[in-house]
């Protein structure tokens, strides 16, 4: 049981970090664009990486709702 707790810690822990480089990502371009930057190139990967931190975030949300459920059986 502890492995497998281990193993969701570390996945859980994975898809935040995914989620803030993301964040991250989104920002840069958002700021590219403000400054002059051609949207046209942009905006494929924009599209890509708003539908990756969509479903992290939700994905994480989930992740957190079933931790709470678990603890409340207990």
């Amino acid at each position: 049981m502890n492995k497998l707790r281990r193993e969701h810690d570390a996945a859980t822990d994975h898809y935040r970090c995914v989620l803030t480089s993301t964040r991250k990502k989104l920002g840069q371009m958002v700021d590219a664009i403000a400054e002059g930057a051609p949207v046209a190139p942009i905006k494929d990967k924009m599209h890509t990486l708003e539908d990756q931190r969509i479903e992290l975030e939700r994905l994480l949300e989930d992740v957190q709702e079933a931790t709470s459920i678990c603890s409340h059986c207990r």
